[in-house]
């Protein structure tokens, strides 16, 4: 359980609901949520009066392209990192939650100290914090780092040099642990730069949803690709929010997988324009193409992408970018042109 500490019952304060989430994990079998939505009996929630606050991180996309640079990589995430941080003394009688080990024993009342997932607060709480460490370093590098290459509590850096990216997994790491927060799962397409270099054959998801695995931009490290674990991708009906739902789920930041996504949106263009509703049967014609779209999906599962886009030891590199348009979709495609010192050129 959540780091806490027993009170009375007779205490003013809110109640926080909460579930268990089984994982396919090596690390948390068992993630605890908490349902700070769940009105109370004055029907206000905690999240109801709490502030969201802004992102403080970059966005996805411009981390995995700064990934997509650097010839070496290292990726690592923070060890329970909402329980590193402690929420204020005079908040934390709106975290109580009910609690006891066995059916046997009497009805606990426990308040929890740190930031709990299920907050509105906790993701900016916790980013914000991770941010001020970053901040508040002396190194430059370890500063850019920290503040730069962390998507929530995921690491993603790199570089060109190995000695340097070494030093830098050094000093991230001593300046989180300062801190309280553990990297851990170390993971890198350079055995030399684990801590475990058994760890090497572990892939990486990046930017899922936490409950479900079917989600989220892969890299397996050895072969130092990008993959996309759609999984089976199966609608539940045969209607517009089903079509929706499947679409929503192919986890694609970078728009490698367009060329398919974009077949399957346009499709979906075409029951807006036909004005069909949500619940309403799909028509005959967009069944049949919807059905082809779908079985053609797992292929998806096999799509490999180098994820270095730049040659090794590059002098120069340029970008080549082509776009155009049609009635009903428009597109870009981007290529990098890298030159190395012995003037062999790169494009990808």
């Amino acid at each position: 359980m959540s780091q806490g500490r027993q009170v009375s019952r007779e205490e003013k304060g809110y109640y926080i609901p909460h579930h268990g989430i089984l994982r396919d994990s090596s690390t948390t079998k068992l993630r605890v949520v908490y349902n700070a939505s769940s009105p109370s009996t004055s029907g206000i929630s905690l999240n109801d009066i709490q502030m969201v606050g802004p992102t403080v991180q970059d966005d996805l996309l411009s981390i995995l392209i700064r990934f997509r640079q650097h010839r070496y990589i290292i990726s690592s995430d923070v060890e329970k990192m909402y329980r590193q941080i402690w929420v204020h003394p005079d908040d934390r009688h709106l975290q109580k939650i009910l609690w006891r080990s066995s059916e046997t024993k009497p009805l606990l009342v426990h308040e929890l100290n740190t930031v709990s997932y299920g907050t509105a607060s906790a993701p900016f709480l916790a980013t914000r914090c991770l941010k001020q460490i970053g901040l508040d370093c002396d190194d430059e590098k370890v500063k850019e780092v920290i503040v730069h290459d962390f998507y929530v509590d995921d690491l993603l850096t790199g570089g060109d040099d190995l000695t340097a990216v070494e030093e830098i997994r050094h000093k991230v790491t001593q300046a989180l642990s300062s801190a309280g927060m553990n990297l851990r799962k170390w993971k890198s397409n350079e055995p030399r730069l684990l801590c475990e270099p058994s760890q090497s054959s572990v892939n990486l998801n990046i930017g899922s949803n936490e409950p479900s695995k079917t989600l989220g931009l892969g890299w397996h490290p050895e072969s130092d690709e990008l993959y996309f674990p759609i999984g089976k991708l199966v609608p539940k009906g045969n209607t517009k929010r089903d079509m929706l739902s499947v679409i929503a789920q192919i986890f694609d930041p970078l728009g490698l997988l367009s060329p398919f996504v974009i077949t399957m949106k346009m499709l979906l263009q075409r029951l807006w324009l036909q004005k069909i509703t949500w619940e309403e049967e799909l028509p005959p014609e967009i069944t049949k193409q919807w059905v082809e779209l779908l079985e053609g999906l797992p292929a998806l599962n096999d799509v490999r992408v180098p994820r270095h886009v730049i040659c090794n030891s590059h002098v120069a590199f340029d970008l080549h970018i082509f776009s155009d348009a049609s009635e009903r979709a428009y597109g870009a495609c981007v290529y990098v042109r890298s030159v190395d010192k012995e003037g062999q050129t790169t494009t990808t």
